[in-house]
Formats: structure tokens, sequence, C-alpha cells
């Protein structure tokens, strides 16, 4: 009793500055949290010390329980009391009282014997929590009892529903998180491959024998430990477990730094902290730089995946159902089988098995003809068997054909190529993927590495190729007459952006790259067609939203550079594809029918007969609109406004456009919010005026409301047509009624210049916390084009709250008018495009210098009031 030490806030605060700085020093991520255990077991022995409890067991469990603490981390503290004794609630209350004086957050539950045996049989989180519980009170007497009830009745029983239970949570806490491994943000700990994987796989794999015994009560890795366990079990191969607990001890150091740099607790690995989380972590070791310590990151993390496969089909068919009952196991090559829906290895047979290169891309074309899949330790022991493996040059070409006939039948091919990417396999065959393998581009538009976007990317074909839809997309799919040099150019699409340093650079690079490999691997397709593809992989994307596709002008230089019909089709599939790729909540309908009318008007600009006179108005949009509004109403109001904004508005929405601009004369603005399934849609309509779009855009940041999309247009009469896609800042849903009302309210209040945009701000400002940043994180990129009457400024790179506003508060400064716009946000990037003129209807470079445009945009980006992020 009287060597136990007496901690203050201080002397706690000292013992955690002295770990922090081992951390920063290199020491391993285990240690750290090792560290973390025995300080925070010491303050709860010091808080007990005097009082005297009786009939209690106090025990870490979760993180705590399994020595796996990061600086902020919760304690996950259970104490279970016996229910006869004497009431010792006051002075647990007391415990946790004090522990929270010294500066611990906690997870507490006080719970009889009864209550922990109902709880364990109701709540798996809970269960999961008992087989990491570490003792550090017990109570002699009630703690032999509480030890005899969880090891004859509460594990025993829990432990025969677990592995089913765990699986399928984890699929459902896969999906939550992105579904793969190799998300750009991941959240470390609930991420495919992240800590909860671990966690996962020692659960599914545990038994009686396994779980550390009661009254052991030591601080070490325990999961280092049942890692080392799970090892001895049959077919288990011995090199995956080092593989995982340098993992997992690598994820604990990120989750550490992390900790440190936020000052809270939080498992993201966000793109503001990424980059220093690398760089605090590498300070000390020679040769690594932030690129090479993300890779390995993704690398641990993949491992953790694989492990958990395996674990999961080790555990047998009557788990994932792997093998198909009454059919016999059938050998492919010595050592190799196939069960009728899977192949595997003979792990008794060890390194007797062929792994000849020749035989192994023949296992892969057998697996993708019968649509088998390979075992994740037929995968794992490829993977070992080829690490430092490299293709002779006398060799290449007669890979490459072996490669290219996986080609000839397009069903499962991109399952097929994800698996010799995994494998190593696809690296030996084209080295120059290596530097695609687990990297993490700079740019926010994606939302995984760039190997995950080309495997994604082409299995978005394959899928579509498979449906039984009859979308104009599929159409073209199913006439498509190349598509084996489609699914090379997804491939290869990527291919120069880890060598990217500026944006846009990998394109022109990737092509190069694809012509060469393909014609030394001996390729005898079109090449050509690939290379144009690639060349041209972001044009489609790019005229579709930044370009007003009903001019003439547009569709030539579009169609200049696409060249013919069988290009256009294949560039339509892939910029779908890549799109969709990036996130599927990327792509939206709106961007699906800007895509596809470009599309169909290229299509009838290449078959010769798109219509020259862009002037003349859709005949079935005039008599729909006749139904409501005069026809020299409706043909007054088109012709005051671009042939695009019939392509982007349909008739009910412009019906109400003409309504809402008759009822101006008395009622000066109309607002207007429609929810939809996962957005919001506003539309004002007010006289155009200087600082007016930016003034609506302050309105949706004060208000926490994100623009992803927008479509702004002034008719020549000055009435502004305004319609943006929203949602909520943080839920990145639908606005809810609240949101609407008030919104509306201040845009009201604003466009009625009942109150300014600097007393807004004040205002919601006190409702939230805000966070100041001083500077672009990634700087936005400002180019200048013109069509035939107006100026096109084009805006992209990284987006922050309220930059809409800055943008276009800095275009009215320079007297710059927005005749129509384009806005669309990718996660984080941005695509904004402007057509304007200056007030006295000339374009830019005349009266208005560029650089001073930009240099306004800038600056007013800079110095912005909302140089902030909302966090509610």
């Amino acid at each position: 009793m009287n060597n136990i030490q007496i901690y203050t806030p201080e002397t706690v605060a000292i013992k955690r500055e002295e770990i922090k700085s081992d951390h920063r020093k290199g020491s391993d991520g285990r240690d750290t949290s090792i560290g973390l255990t025995n300080l925070a077991d010491s303050c709860i022995h010091t808080v007990i010390t005097d009082l005297n409890l009786e009939g209690v067991v106090i025990a870490a469990v979760g993180g705590y329980g399994r020595c796996q603490l990061s600086p902020y981390s919760d304690l996950d503290l259970i104490t279970i009391y016996d229910e006869n004794a004497e009431s010792n609630e006051t002075k647990v209350s007391d415990m946790v009282r004090s522990l929270w004086d010294l500066g611990w957050s906690l997870s507490h539950t006080y719970l009889t014997l009864d209550e922990v045996k109902s709880k364990a049989d109701t709540d798996l989180n809970f269960f999961s929590s008992l087989l990491d519980l570490r003792v550090i009170h017990s109570d002699d007497k009630f703690g032999d009892r509480l030890n005899r009830t969880l090891s004859a009745d509460i594990l025993p029983t829990g432990l025969e529903n677990l592995i089913n239970a765990k699986l399928e949570e984890t699929t459902r806490r896969h999906e939550r998180f992105g579904s793969t491994s190799r998300v750009l943000e991941p959240n470390i700990k609930e991420s495919a491959g992240g800590l909860r994987d671990i966690h996962s796989l020692i659960w599914i794999n545990m038994n009686m024998k396994l779980l550390i015994p009661f009254e052991d009560n030591t601080v070490y890795s325990r999961v280092d430990s049942y890692l080392n366990l799970i090892s001895e079990k049959e077919n288990w191969h011995p090199g995956l477990t080092k593989r995982l607990i340098d993992a997992n001890d690598l994820i604990l150091k990120i989750r550490h730094e992390i900790h440190y740099l936020r000052k809270e607790k939080n498992d993201f690995l966000t793109f503001d902290i990424r980059d220093d989380v690398a760089k605090n972590l590498i300070m000390n070791k020679n040769g690594e730089n932030v690129s090479s310590f993300l890779r390995n990151y993704y690398r641990s993390v993949r491992n953790i995946s694989r492990a958990l496969q395996l674990s999961e089909e080790l555990l047998g068919g009557t788990v994932l159902k792997l093998s198909r009952t009454n059919i016999e196991a059938k050998m492919l090559q010595p050592g190799i089988y196939s069960d009728g829906s899977r192949l595997y290895v003979d792990a008794t047979l060890g390194e007797k098995v062929d792994y000849n290169l020749t035989n192994i891309i023949e296992l892969f074309r057998y697996s993708k003809e019968n649509n088998y899949r390979l075992s994740s330790l037929l995968l794992y022991q490829i993977d070992k068997h080829y690490l430092d493996f490299e293709l002779s040059s006398k060799d290449r070409k007669k890979i490459g054909k072996l490669f290219f006939d996986i080609f000839d039948d397009p069903a499962n091919l991109a399952q097929t190529l994800r698996q010799l990417f995994e494998t190593g396999i696809l690296k030996i065959i084209i080295p120059e993927l290596d530097d695609m393998y687990c990297h993490a581009p700079k740019s926010r538009y994606h939302y995984y590495t760039t190997d995950e976007h080309t495997m994604r990317a082409l299995e978005v074909i394959e899928k579509l190729d498979s449906s039984e839809g009859i979308g104009e997309l599929q159409e073209v799919l199913r006439d498509l007459e190349n598509k084996n040099e489609l699914m090379l150019a997804l491939l290869f699409h990527d291919i120069a952006k880890p060598r990217e340093t500026t944006e846009g650079e990998h394109v022109a690079a990737g092509a190069e790259d694809a012509r060469r490999i393909l014609k030394n691997l001996g390729y005898g397709g079109n090449i050509d067609l690939i290379e144009r593809l690639i060349s041209n992989h972001l044009v489609m994307e790019q005229t579709a939203f930044r370009r007003d596709i009903s001019l003439l002008e547009t569709i030539e230089l579009f169609c200049l550079k696409i060249k013919d019909v069988e290009t256009l089709n294949c560039l339509y599939l892939l910029t779908y594809a890549d799109l969709y790729a990036v996130n599927p909540t990327v792509w939206s309908e709106w961007k699906r029918s800007l895509l596809s009318n470009l599309y169909r008007n290229a299509l009838d600009y290449l078959n010769g007969y798109f219509k020259k006179d862009i002037k003349i108005e859709n005949a079935n949009l005039v008599n729909d609109l006749r139904k409501k509004h005069s026809e020299e109403k409706v043909k007054s109001t088109l012709a005051m406004l671009p042939i695009s904004y019939q392509h982007e508005f349909d008739s009910r929405q412009i019906s109400d456009h003409i309504s809402d601009a008759e009822n101006l004369k008395t009622e000066i603005v109309s607002v207007k919010c429609r929810s939809y399934f996962n957005f919001s849609e506003v539309t004002i309509i007010a006289g155009d005026r200087k600082y007016l779009m930016s003034d609506i855009c302050a309105v949706f940041a004060v208000n926490n409301v994100s623009i992803f999309e927008a479509k702004i247009y002034t008719r020549t009469d000055g009435i502004a047509i305004d319609s943006f896609h929203v949602v909520s800042l943080k839920e990145r849903k639908p606005l809810s009624p609240e949101t609407i009302k008030e919104l509306n309210n201040d845009l009201v209040k604003i466009l009625k210049n009942e109150i300014e945009i600097k007393d807004l701000f004040e205002r919601h400002k006190r409702r939230w916390k805000w966070t100041y940043k001083s500077a672009l994180e990634i700087p936005i990129r400002i180019e200048f084009d013109e069509s035939k009457d107006f100026s096109i400024i084009d805006i992209t790179g990284s987006d922050m709250f309220g930059l809409l506003h800055s943008i276009t508060r800095a275009l009215s400064k320079c007297n710059v008018v927005i005749y129509s716009a384009k806005i669309s946000t990718k996660e984080d990037g941005l695509i904004d495009s402007f057509y304007v003129l200056d007030n006295l209807k000339k374009k830019i470079g005349i009266n208005i210098n560029e650089e001073d445009v930009k240099n306004s945009i800038i600056n007013e980006a800079k110095s912005s009031l909302f140089r902030a992020t909302a966090q509610v």
C-alpha cells in the first residue's frame, strides 16, 4: 500500500508528456499504448486506495483491456459487484469522479453479475468486450465467483454464436467505410484493414483455450499474444503473423500521432493532417518519405484484410459456405485444387507446388472462365513467391500473349485483373504499374488510392456489361467493337499519376507509357485507339461540365480531338467509369444528363447532321410550356437565355421560372426549395445586381449548407435564375425543415437589403464552434478561355468552406458580370466555370486584365470571412 504513487493532474500531465516524447522519438506503437495503460492502471490504484471496496471487481475492457490505449482514448471500465454485499455505488462514483479530475475520459459500466449475464446474451459488442477483460482490482471471494461464471457459463455460450455474428458485423462495417482498405481518408480503426479487423480476426478465432486467464492482469500487448497463438492453427501461414504484428504496430503509431495532432480522440487519417502524421513518424528514419510511408500503411492494411479473409476461409464451409457439398475436389495442378467454387492450395505440400508463371496465369484464366475465385492462402502464396521476381525480356511477349488472351471474354475480367494486381503478377508483366500500387494521390477529387480507383473503373464497365438494363450506356457498350481497347485504356489511364507534379500532367505521359508497353508486349489490337482514349480521358468530362454544349463551336472543338464515332463511344464509357469510380456519390443525374447531351450532340456532328442553327427552340418544350403560358411569353423568355438553359431544366422547372419571374413585379425575390432522396434543390430568382451571387453563397455558408452543383443564368432583361443542389455541411444529407426555413428567411432579408452579410455572419458565428485556417490548403487553379460571345473563367482545385462566395465576390469587385455558370464539386474538389463579360459587356482582356481578376480571386479567398470550417 505504501508503494502506491500518489497522482495529481500535474503529475499525470508530466507522465503523458514523457510518453509523447518517447513516441516522437520513434518508440513502437505498442510501447506507447503500454505506457498509457500502466499510467491509467496506476491512477486507478491511487484513487481506490482508501475506498475499501469489497464485493466488487473493477476491470478494463475494450481497448483498455487489450492494452491498446491511444493518447485521448476513453478508459473502458466495468465494475461488477455482488448484489448481496454492502453497496459500493457511492465509492465507485468517487473513483470515477477522481479519474475525471486526473484528466481521463471514461466509459464506465456498473453492473451486477446477473446483469452482466443478461447483457452478454443480448449485446454482441458488450460480449466482445468481455473477451478483453483485464482485472485491475478484485475482491478475492467475489472475483473467484465471477471467474467461474465467466468460464463456465457466459463465455462458452457467447462464443458459440460469435463467429457468424462478427462476420456479419464486419461486412456491415466495411460497407459503411467504403468496402476497401484503400480509401484516401480512412478510419484507421473501423475501415477495412483497420484495427477493428485485427480484433475481429482474434474474436472469430477465439476459444476457451486461447483466452487469456482471468487472473493474468499484467500489462503487455495482448493483441500480439493472440496473433501468435492463432498462427499455430493448421494451414495458417506463419509469415503472415509477423506481417500482422508489424501492421498492428504501425496503425497504432499512426493513431497515436492523429490523437496528438488533433488533441482529441479521432481515428480518421484525413488530408489536412496526413502529411504531418507521416513526417512526424518518419523524422528519425533515413530514406523514407511521405509517399513511401503511405504506401507502407496501405500495404499493412492489405495484409490485415488478407489475413481476415484467410481466417474466414479456415473456419470452414459452415461459416462461409466456400465448399459445395457433393462436389469432389479436382486437381488442376500438383497441389492446387478446385472444389466447385474456388481454387485452393494444399498447404501441406508447401514448396512442392509449381508456381511457374505460365501455370499461374493459366490458373487465373481458368478461374475467370468458370467464375471461381482463388483462396486467400493461394493468393498469399503466389504473392510471396513472386515478391522479387523479374520477367526476362525474351519471355515478355510470350507472357504478354497469355495476358491478352484473358481479355478475349469480358466476363469476370475486372475481378481477374484485380487478383492479378493483388498478387503482384500484373506488375511482373507490366512493371510500370508498380508505381500505381497503393499510391495516394494528393488530389481531393479521389476517394480511393490510384490502384483501387483503376480496379473500380474496370468493375463499373464489367457490371454495366452484365446488367439487364436498356439505358443509353448499356446500348453503347453492347454495340462496341473495341471492348478490349476500352478495358486496356481504363487499366492504363492513370498509370502516370504517381509521377504527376502538376494537375493533368499524367494524361500525355500515360498515353506514351501505354503505347510503349503494349508494343513491347506484342499487343495486336488497336494501340492508336487506346492512346487516343488515354490522351483525351479528361476531355469529355471537362467539356460537359465546363462548357456550353449547345454551341456549335464547343462541339466542333470536342470532335476535333475525338476524331471518330468509335472513339466517342469508348470515351463516353471510359468517362462514365472514371467518374463513377472516383466515388459513386460524385455521380449525379445532372452529370449523367450533361454527358449524355454532349455524347448525342457529338454523335450528330460526327454523323453529319448536327443542327447548325443553334437558335432553334425545342418545339416539344414550347408546346409543353404553352399549357400554362402564352406562346409569346414562352418564346420571349427562351430568347433571353442561351440554348443550354433548355437542356439543363425540364419543362416543369422552366414553367416555374416563368411564373416566379412574373411575380418579381411585387415580390422582389423568389426562393423555393425542394428536397429529394439525397439532396435539396434551392432555386432563387431575383433582379440581378452587383454581389448577388456572392451574397447568395454567403447565406448558404453561414447556414452550414454545402453547394455541390449549381446552374447559374442571367436573362438579357437582368433577371437572375440561380439553381443550387445542396446538402447539409456536416451530415451531407438533404436540408432539414428547420434549415430550409432559416435559409429562406436569410436569403429574403439579404436580397431585400434588410441585413448585411457581416451582420448575418456574426449572428451565425455565435452559434457554432469555428476553427480558423489562415491559407489555402491546396492552391486553386485559375484559367481563362473564351467562346464566341463570352470570356470563360475555369477554376479548379481544392474546395473550402465559403470559397464560392469568395470567387463570386472577387469577380463583382472587378466589375465582372456572370451571365451563366456551371458549378460542380467532387468530394473536396471543385470544378467551376463562369461565362462572363465586364460591366461594359466586353470580354476580359479589353478593359479588365486577366491577371487582376486572378489576383482578386486569390486574395479574396485568403482574406474571406469564411476561411473557417464550421463544427456543430
